[in-house]
């Protein structure tokens, strides 16, 4: 499982399918999804999502363009990037990135790894 977790996070601005995933790991789709959500606690949609979601929240932080990180990694829209990062964080990204701005302004690093930064 270890190998097919390196493989999504690896790929998360690509298009990554169930087929394409259980392919690799040798399994039918099926027994692959009941093996995924067995281990990790989430489908393999939700955890593509999230770890998108994380990684694209990492990217906001390190200054990128909300838009530019909501295309990158396969959102059609703001709006449908903002509500699924609100989903999980219980925040917009444009909260996080004025956060993140107000951080900077105020001293930069000192408080820096207290608020949303993430590992």
């Amino acid at each position: 499982m270890k190998q097919i977790l390196k493989y999504i996070y690896e790929h998360l601005k690509e298009n990554i399918s169930l087929k394409q995933i259980s392919d690799i790991a040798g399994y039918s789709e099926f027994h692959f999804s009941r093996m995924f959500k067995k281990s990790t606690g989430s489908t393999l949609q939700a955890y593509i999502i999230k770890r998108r979601l994380i990684k694209s929240s990492e990217d906001i932080v390190n200054g990128k363009r909300i838009i530019d990180v909501a295309l990158e990694y396969g959102w059609e829209s703001h709006s449908g990037f903002t509500k699924s990062f609100k989903k999980e964080f219980g925040f917009s990204p444009s909260l996080l990135k004025a956060l993140i701005i107000e951080i900077d302004g105020l001293g930069g690093n000192s408080m820096g790894h207290v608020f949303f930064r993430i590992c």
